[in-house]
């Protein structure tokens, strides 16, 4: 009777622990009833690029079990250099930091993107996304020239870029509505923009506003040209442009 009792209760265990190892299987592998519910949908505020005066948005929509595809747009309106403190203090030359410490700068951004998703179902776990981003950047830069830099021809003007890269990141649900992401993304690819800028200058001044502009040409990768005359000058670049996303995102999914 004993060997009977022991056998019986080996297999209520054994049966206990296969059907504990489907449920689990089953929820870790197919959508639940608020999976099945919830919307398909989700719409992301980037947190920190707030703090740097960013306002950053993202949407997505579901178009599969694993699959999103997404939109992200990018806005800073104008507004000093961010980190200006930190750049007064990588910039050692009092000269050129003069040329830039009053800089005012304003972008904008799109970004597509496609994300694969390697948790249970779309909107959840570790992702992978590919995106290309095009970018509009608008600013100015003083160009300081004469003896002790006293005379100013302000430069105003825009870059463009298009950029492409892969983002990396993790979605987790806080609830069946509230979304948590963390990603960062790696981006390469090319950019062109011009500057000018319109006052009176005399030959000494164009000779000094010249070796003002060669001296931008020091910038790693940039091909700069540029024209100054009687009235004025302008100066045209483009090269290669990186740079990289990353965020800690909060989402609403309807």
């Amino acid at each position: 009777m004993k060997q009977k009792s022991t056998l019986n209760t080996l297999m209520c265990s054994l049966l206990g622990m296969v059907l504990c190892s489907q449920t689990i299987y089953a929820q870790e592998n197919n959508p639940t009833e608020l999976e099945r519910t919830a919307g398909k949908n989700l719409i992301k505020i980037n947190l920190p690029a707030l703090a740097v005066s960013n306002f950053s948005f993202q949407y997505e929509r579901a178009i599969g079990k694993k699959t999103a595809v997404g939109l992200g747009l990018r806005i800073r309106p104008e507004g000093d250099l961010p980190f200006k403190s930190f750049l007064e203090k990588q910039i050692d030359d009092p000269e050129t930091w003069a040329s830039f410490k009053d800089t005012q700068l304003s972008s904008f951004a799109v970004s597509p993107e496609i994300k694969f998703y390697f948790g249970k179902s779309v909107f959840h776990g570790f992702y992978l996304a590919p995106f290309v981003t095009y970018a509009t950047y608008g600013g100015n830069v003083t160009a300081l020239y004469g003896n002790n830099n006293e005379n100013k021809l302000p430069l105003t003007g825009d870059i463009t870029a298009i950029t492409g890269g892969l983002k990396i990141g993790g979605q987790w649900a806080l609830s069946k509505s509230i979304y948590l992401d963390l990603f960062i993304g790696p981006n390469y690819g090319v950019s062109s923009g011009s500057l000018a800028g319109s006052k009176a200058l005399s030959q000494s001044d164009q000779d000094e506003v010249i070796k003002f502009l060669e001296d931008l040409e020091d910038l790693p990768l940039v091909k700069i040209e540029y024209d100054v005359n009687a009235n004025g000058a302008k100066a045209s670049f483009d090269g290669p442009w990186g740079g990289l996303r990353g965020g800690l995102s909060i989402g609403f999914r309807f």
